[in-house]
């Protein structure tokens, strides 16, 4: 399976051989609730999260149509991580197999690069004229971080005497440099196709490209995860001397019938 990446892309993000096994995300000890809750993980639309560059794109307001849920590879917990993603001190980081959606189907690469898991079991994106299931998740791959404004600021229109071609592979792969400290990697998925390409008398891209006429309705979709996997969970809490963190995470843990691997953070910080 493949698809039509540009050499940059391939080069510096694609190009990653092994991935991770598994992945730690920053969150709230009320979101851990809620995933375990739901059996589903969160996508957020782009143009609401803290980057406002996030999937900018020469075709405007791409980043309405793409969804992710970031992650880090970084074993060591960090202090500005637990600061802007574990608010008030009352955090928790999150572990867990990269092949956790419904099915347990394992990341697989293209041949270019790039890695992409199928699920299933389906969330749906609601966009003014269609839904879009989501049985695709691109990821997880790292994030690239870059102060180069044309990389960006990507291409995902281009046009040629006989054709146009609109894609989305480069959306949401790049991030100013200021970021880097996340060390992010990231599954996310599409309210489009990836890649689209069409005769000039088509208005198919149109289509798929118009927040105005086919807004995207959905500020977020919740892809279903596999309780085999939300049961190998396991949990580091924030630096808080507070007892009554580790109270609220075993009562969480309890409720779903999850065993309890819990660690407390070797960081020492007063909040």
């Amino acid at each position: 399976m493949d698809l039509i990446y540009d050499d940059f892309l391939i080069e510096k993000v694609l190009n990653v051989t092994e991935l991770p096994t598994h992945l730690y995300h920053y969150t709230s000890v009320s979101t851990l609730a809620l995933i375990l809750e739901s059996k589903a993980l969160r996508f957020r639309r782009l143009d609401y999260v803290n980057d406002p560059t996030e999937a900018t794109t020469n075709v405007e307001n791409t980043n309405q149509l793409v969804f992710a849920s970031c992650w880090t590879a970084n074993k060591g917990d960090s202090i500005a991580m637990w600061k802007m993603y574990a608010p008030g001190g009352l955090g928790v980081r999150v572990k867990l197999p990269t092949n956790l959606f419904h099915g347990r189907c394992r990341p697989r690469m293209y041949e270019k690069g790039g890695a992409y898991i199928e699920t299933t079991k389906f969330g749906a994106i609601e966009r003014k004229s269609t839904k879009v299931c989501v049985n695709f998740i691109y990821g997880p791959n790292k994030i690239y971080c870059t102060d180069d404004e044309k990389i960006i600021k990507s291409e995902s229109f281009q046009e040629y005497p006989e054709q146009r071609t609109f894609h989305l592979m480069d959306a949401g792969n790049f991030k100013h440099t200021c970021w880097a400290f996340e060390d992010e990697w990231r599954y996310k998925v599409l309210a489009t196709p990836i890649a689209v390409a069409e005769t000039l008398d088509s208005s198919l891209i149109k289509t798929l490209t118009d927040t105005v006429e086919n807004p995207v309705l959905s500020q977020y979709v919740d892809v279903p995860l596999d309780e085999s996997a939300l049961s190998e969970i396991e949990i580091l809490l924030s630096p808080n001397r507070d007892p009554a963190l580790l109270i609220l995470v075993e009562s969480v843990l309890s409720r779903y019938g999850i065993e309890k691997r819990i660690e407390e953070s070797r960081i020492k910080i007063r909040w």
